[in-house]
């Protein structure tokens, strides 16, 4: 870890922002004005900032399961983690998992400061190491003794610096901390099962990028035909827009579930687009009713392919069947791990309010959906699953190669 900061710093006329947040208007053109605040001088000598360690970003059971697959995955296995294989919960039960646990947990930093600054308001400000230029800031604290700041929706595996700054132009030294790397589990207002698709290594060692693609539930702002419970709220549509940054909403939902929505219930001025995809082997199959390659191929062409231009919100109702089924795919193609597939499709169980996927119970689809890609004819044991994936789609949805490069080249980087 680096150290803090130890000489004074004097900065000239640095123009720095802050994220207040006026909500109820559902223009997302003007609810979040930033007021500007000059930052004029350092004086890091004023504060003493906490260590924040290395903290957990998801509840303890969840780390506990992805730690079990791990090692189920580690332990006797003789296959290659890019090939298919019948690793399905074969002796980790997510069942024994499963609960409450769909929310990201923050980690809280604190500081004490000089006397002299007692009547000071204080900010702290986060970033990822190396782009101080893409900062996000919360309101501190202020306690007996120090003053606290939770930062929320932190991304998986990283490393964070931190520092204090006030109204008045005074700053404090850097600090650091790196979050441990398990599913980034994000929270956003009354939505539940909200994920990142990134944050994963590759079996080429690549990291899928973080804060570009969600998953998650249905986005409803009245009860729908089926009684789906409204969860649209100032605090969640902040989260969606400000934090996350989310500029296009990928409803996958029939009209009877959505009540016939024709725009984000978080914003009329973000990009919205209903398209019906069905789950596992009934939407994948072209020889069953309900075979949704052409819309598989506008979600990968006219969306994926540009995420590095949009920050996408895909959905269906829980966000596990439908959804999880797109996830499998982009994953697939993406080089994600076997295993890590297999948890990212079941952490809908750490949603308590959904169906718990588990081989115990009669949820029996993704290893059907697993048996259908085997029955394709260029299946071969010596082939990746990446490779069969990327074929399916080619061949069974119309994806042109070119594509699934392109996606590619925007959601991989270095680790």
């Amino acid at each position: 870890m680096k150290k803090n900061a130890l000489c004074l710093l004097f900065l000239s006329s640095l123009l720095v922002t802050s994220c207040d947040f006026n909500g109820g208007n559902n223009d997302t053109d003007d609810i979040f004005d930033e007021p500007e605040i000059v930052v004029r001088a350092t004086r890091p000598e004023l504060f003493s900032l906490s260590r924040a360690g290395e903290p957990l970003l998801v509840d303890k059971d969840v780390k506990r399961y992805t730690d079990e697959m791990y090692k189920q995955r580690d332990t006797g296995r003789s296959e290659p983690e890019d090939k298919i294989n019948n690793l399905h919960g074969d002796t980790v039960d997510v069942s024994y998992y499963m609960g409450n646990y769909d929310a990201s947990i923050p980690v809280e930093v604190s500081f004490t400061f000089d006397e002299s600054l007692k009547d000071e308001e204080f900010r702290v400000r986060y970033w990822t190491e190396g782009h101080d230029n893409e900062y996000k800031e919360v309101d501190a604290v202020k306690g007996s003794d120090k003053c606290t700041a939770s930062l929320v929706n932190l991304y998986r595996g990283a490393e964070y610096e931190w520092k204090v700054v006030t109204t008045s132009g005074i700053s404090s030294g850097n600090e650091y901390f790196s979050t441990q790397d398990y599913i980034r589990i994000v929270t956003v207002g009354a939505l539940y099962n909200v994920r990142d698709a990134g944050g994963w290594t590759t079996v080429d060692g690549k990291r899928i990028k973080q804060g570009r693609l969600y998953r998650g539930c249905e986005i409803n702002p009245v009860e729908t035909p089926k009684g789906h419970k409204k969860n649209v709220t100032d605090e969640g549509r902040y989260t969606f827009i400000k934090d996350l940054g989310v500029t296009t909403q990928l409803d996958l939902r029939k009209d009877s579930e959505s009540g016939d929505l024709t725009g984000c219930p978080f914003g009329s001025n973000l990009e919205y687009k209903r398209m019906i995809i069905e789950s596992y082997e009934d939407g994948l199959d072209p020889t069953k009713e309900d075979f949704s390659g052409a819309n598989i191929k506008i979600c990968f062409e006219d969306y994926f392919a540009h995420l590095d231009e949009k920050v996408i919100y895909y959905n269906c109702y829980g966000g596990a069947d439908r959804t999880g089924t797109v996830a499998f795919l982009l994953g697939a193609i993406l080089g994600m791990t076997y295993t890590d597939l297999i948890i990212d499709y079941e952490a809908t169980s750490f949603c308590g309010s959904l169906k718990q996927h588990t081989l115990n119970e009669d949820f029996n689809h993704f290893p059907q959906m697993i048996q259908y890609f085997k029955s394709l004819p260029w299946y071969s044991e010596s082939k990746t699953l990446k490779e069969i994936v990327e074929e399916y789609l080619i061949q069974i949805c119309g994806i042109s190669k070119a594509t699934i490069d392109k996606i590619r080249s925007v959601m991989l980087e270095d680790k």
